[in-house]
């Protein structure tokens, strides 16, 4: 009869026999596919990056809608934010009456000071609220020296006001363009494809069932974002740097002069004649005359400068560094990619196939820059085409207007 051990050792070599036949080799083989498939492509959790066969083409259309709903919006915040704020309308007033509550400025002026016409209602009311009296809003009194210089001086000063105020209403213009502007289906894709928003990348794998949490490489999360606004760029970025550098020249212009006023450096005096022209135009006695005039030649006291608004204070004192945040051609795609957490370097992070690294630079802003992003993509339709080719014609003539007041 047959021993305990040597039936233990044939079941032994049975067993490993049957283990070796074609069917258990294809049995393992099964085996191994469902743990693999289990491992990879059940339970993904949003956030992780998982194999492009395990998405499936309702997966991927539902995450490619969130994006599409989502990336606008958030790129588009901080833009929507200064929107709000209307720094247009609260810019006027600080560059025509910055000691004038609004409420005393009459209609027809405000209107006629937006417009860049400075008639003779304007003037009258400047003389006006600057003397306490419309005593001396006659022509005959507008021909005496002090208040022909005073006018003159007035015009040269709102003429540059206005081409302020004009660069900061087409670039609100900008802004609303910017918000309107449909993104293209391509666009979308990128953002979705590379993770920007940390969903998990239907071009990645993970390894042996592991999903490490995906960061969007820096470089190529800036590339997407300006490859999504490249029309945008492609449309203004020439005219941008011009219409930039003659908007912060006229603010140090007008920062210099608030300067001077706050430190006293501009002294103007009322002379004997001065008066008598006012006493002979009015009818008015010396002291009267003299009080008046000195009130229309009088320097701001100190201190002035906080009956200007927050930002309007912040923009004269930091103009090369502000004017780009309130004239954008396009979101910020720095803020994005920092406010998404991918601005940790271009190393172990999602390159767009699989977590490594992403060697290329950030495109430039500028029209040949952009040109060159691979990423770049075409959205809007001829309707938007011609919107912006208006808003461009506008902006070349604001910028010559301002680059003129500038000269004089």
């Amino acid at each position: 009869p047959e021993s305990g051990k040597q039936w233990y050792q044939r079941r032994v070599r049975g067993l490993f026999s049957f283990c070796l036949s074609r069917k258990m080799r294809r049995l393992l083989a099964l085996f191994t596919v469902l743990v693999a498939v289990d491992a990879t492509c059940q339970d993904i959790r949003r956030g992780y990056v998982c194999r492009k066969d395990c998405c499936s083409d309702e997966e991927e259309a539902s995450l490619l809608d969130a994006a599409t709903g989502r990336f606008h919006e958030k790129t588009t915040e901080d833009i929507l934010d200064k929107l709000n704020h209307g720094h247009p309308e609260q810019f006027f007033f600080d560059l025509f009456y910055p000691d004038t509550p609004r409420y005393a400025v009459p209609p027809n002026v405000e209107a006629a000071a937006k417009k860049g016409s400075f008639s003779s209602e304007v003037m009258d009311f400047e003389l006006t609220r600057k003397m306490g009296s419309n005593s001396f809003t006659s022509d005959l009194c507008k021909r005496t020296n002090v208040i022909s210089d005073f006018i003159r001086a007035t015009e040269l000063k709102m003429g540059k006001s206005h081409a302020i105020y004009q660069a900061f209403v087409i670039a609100d213009e900008i802004k609303k363009e910017i918000l309107d502007f449909p993104l293209s289906d391509q666009c979308f894709e990128h953002v979705l494809f590379n993770g920007l928003f940390n969903t998990y990348s239907c071009n990645a794998c993970g390894t042996e069932g592991v999903f490490p949490r995906m960061r969007t490489c820096t470089n190529l999360c800036e590339n997407i974002v300006n490859g999504c606004y490249y029309v945008l760029t492609r449309v203004f970025a020439h005219d941008h740097n011009l219409f930039k550098e003659s908007l912060v020249n006229l603010l140090k212009e007008r920062a210099r002069e608030e300067r001077a006023l706050l430190r006293n450096e501009i002294s103007l005096y009322v002379t004997d004649q001065d008066i008598a022209d006012g006493v002979a135009c009015t009818g008015l006695p010396e002291y009267e005359v003299e009080y008046r005039l000195e009130r229309l030649l009088a320097v701001p006291k100190l201190g002035r400068d906080y009956t200007l608004s927050r930002p309007f204070r912040m923009l004269l004192r930091s103009p090369e560094v502000l004017v780009p945040e309130f004239v954008p051609i396009q979101p910020n795609a720095l803020n994005f990619c920092r406010h998404k957490g991918h601005l940790d370097g271009n190393t172990h992070c999602f390159n767009g196939h699989s977590l490594g690294s992403y060697p290329e630079e950030i495109s430039p802003l500028t029209s040949a820059g952009q040109e060159k992003n691979r990423f770049k993509s075409f959205g809007g339709n001829a309707e938007h085409y011609a919107k912006l080719t208006i808003i461009l014609d506008r902006m070349e003539q604001i910028t010559n207007e301002m680059r003129y007041q500038g000269s004089v």
